[in-house]
C-alpha cells in the first residue's frame, strides 16, 4: 500500500464525520463517569469538542461549496479513464477537503490547549497536504487553499466561543 495514502487517510472529511459522532458518545461518558471531580479536564474537553466540531461542519460545508463556485479540475485523472489515478476522486480539486480537515483538528487541539509547545503537532496536517500533492490529486495552491480555510473557519469559531459562550463554559 502507498505511505502517501496512509498519510492521506488521516485528513479524509469523511472519517472524521464519523469519527466525531464516537467522540460525542466518548465524551458524554467521560462526562458521566471519569469527569465527575476533575472540572478541569471536562472543561477543556468540553471546548475542545465544540471548537472541533462546529468548525469540522463549518469547514466541511465550506470546502464543497468551494469546490463547486471555484470549479478547478484536478490535476490528475479519475478511473477507468487512460492513464487514470486510483487515487483521484472524480470532484473538482480547490480546496483540499483532506488538508482542511486535519487542519481543523489539529488547530482546534491547539487553540484550545493554548500551549506554544504544542506547535510542533503541526507537522501532521502538512504532512496530510504534502501527502496529497505526492498522491496527484491537488496542486500546492489545493493545499494552500485548505489549509487557510481551516485556519480562518477555527478562528472565528474560537472567537465566538470565547466571546459569546465563555459565560456558559
Amino acid at each position: 500500500m502507498n505511505i502517501w495514502f496512509l498519510v492521506s487517510t488521516i485528513g479524509s472529511p469523511t472519517l472524521w464525520m464519523l469519527a466525531s459522532i464516537i467522540l460525542l458518545v466518548v465524551y458524554a461518558q467521560m462526562r458521566e463517569f471519569y469527569w465527575k471531580g476533575n472540572e478541569r479536564s471536562r472543561h477543556v474537553m468540553k471546548k475542545f469538542m465544540a471548537v472541533f466540531l462546529v468548525s469540522l461542519i463549518v469547514a466541511f460545508g465550506a470546502t464543497y461549496m468551494l469546490k463547486e463556485v471555484v470549479n478547478i479540475p484536478r490535476p490528475c485523472a479519475p478511473c477507468p479513464a487512460d492513464g487514470c489515478n486510483p487515487y483521484c476522486p472524480a470532484d473538482n480539486s480547490f480546496p483540499s477537503g483532506h488538508t482542511a480537515t486535519a487542519f481543523v483538528l489539529f488547530t482546534s487541539l491547539f487553540i484550545v490547549l493554548g500551549r506554544k509547545r504544542y506547535l510542533p503537532v503541526f507537522a501532521v496536517p502538512v504532512l496530510v497536504g504534502t501527502a496529497r500533492v505526492m498522491l496527484g490529486v491537488h496542486t500546492w495552491l489545493d493545499i494552500t487553499g485548505g489549509a487557510v480555510l481551516a485556519l480562518a473557519v477555527v478562528s472565528v469559531v474560537w472567537y465566538f466561543e470565547r466571546k459569546y459562550f465563555k459565560a456558559a463554559g
